[in-house]
């Protein structure tokens, strides 16, 4: 009798050990990761430990070794904070949480993450400071941490993502400068820093970014002058709107053929300079060109209505445009 007891004790064990192992790693990181971030009943339904993977779990994909590669909770109406169990999913390329009620501050561990290549954390409630560790991720092409609470300094580590392509910063309350380190990150199209707190000179070392199609640091207390230029530029969007940048406007935005939005509303510009065939006197910082320029000379023989209508599509300093300056 005693010994059907041990032998029944034994294999209730070893079926109990076989079961928590049955999981793999990843899928008990994700159990351990849904403690702290809640998940709606409706996602949550079919995360079960007794599954082998958790490859088949809402939100989530793995490749072909059953690892986890993408983690997409985005629109799930998640609440909580992300806990540090997020940096034990070792293969993951793909972390979207955006669009959800997650607060707390964002964990260290992410920089654990080297094969990630996209992080979307936007429009959540996430606070405290964006973490050293998060930027030292080469692999790392778009970073959207936009429209949250994140407070302190863009890491200097920004230059380690040397394949990033889109960086959103902007709607938060970082504080402090943009890092000189920024220059490294060549192959960068889209950097937002709008609606910030951001101050000091935007840096030289921006001219090291060739193909930077938009910046937009509106909003912010960035000072000093435009020291940074794109001579072989590809900007589409160049937005300063709201800071104190004095001096001259740079002639070289005139080799700027893509250029659909140049908004400099209040700053301190002051000279009248030469972009490409058109001029502009900005004075009382009130210039702003959205959407096809118009030529100088189209501009300057414009009835009142067209007039009217360039100002509708966002053209605001018709009524301060000069003669056409003759180019050799």
């Amino acid at each position: 009798m005693k010994l059907v007891f041990w032998h029944w004790f034994w294999l209730s064990f070893m079926l109990l050990l076989w079961s928590s192992q049955g999981l793999s790693s990843d899928g008990l990181a994700l159990l351990a990761l849904s403690k702290s971030l809640i998940l709606p009943s409706s996602l949550r339904s079919n995360w079960t430990a007794s599954d082998a993977t958790p490859c088949a779990w809402n939100g989530v994909g793995c490749n072909g070794r059953n690892r986890v590669i993408y983690l997409d909770l985005s629109s799930s109406g998640i609440s909580g904070s992300i806990g540090p169990e997020i940096g034990h999913l070792k293969y993951l390329q793909n972390l979207s949480l955006s669009a959800n009620n997650i607060s707390g501050s964002i964990p260290p561990e992410l920089g654990n993450l080297k094969k990630l290549s996209l992080l979307s954390l936007y429009q959540n409630s996430l606070s405290g400071t964006i973490p050293y560790e998060l930027f030292r991720n080469q692999l790392l092409e778009k970073v959207y941490l936009n429209s949250n609470q994140l407070t302190g300094l863009i890491p200097f580590s920004v230059g380690e993502m040397i394949n990033l392509k889109s960086l959103w910063l902007n709607e938060n309350m970082l504080s402090g400068v943009l890092p000189r380190s920024i220059g490294n990150c060549t192959k960068l199209e889209e950097l937002y820093l709008h609606d910030n707190q951001l101050s000091g000179s935007l840096p030289e070392a921006l001219s090291e970014i060739k193909g930077l199609r938009i910046l937009d640091a509106t909003n912010n207390r960035f000072t000093g002058k435009i020291l940074f230029s794109f001579e072989n530029c590809k900007l589409e969007i160049f937005n300063l709107s709201f800071n104190n940048i004095k001096g001259e406007i740079p002639a070289w935005l005139g080799n700027c053929m893509s250029l659909q939005q140049l908004v400099f509303v209040s700053n301190s510009f002051n000279s009248l300079v030469v972009l490409g065939a058109w001029s502009i006197w900005t004075h009382r910082n009130a210039c702003v060109f959205d959407g096809a320029t118009p030529s100088i000379s189209r501009a300057l023989s414009a009835t009142n209505d067209e007039r009217h209508l360039w100002e509708m599509a966002g053209a605001r300093c018709l009524s301060s445009l000069t003669s056409p300056v003759h180019e050799e």
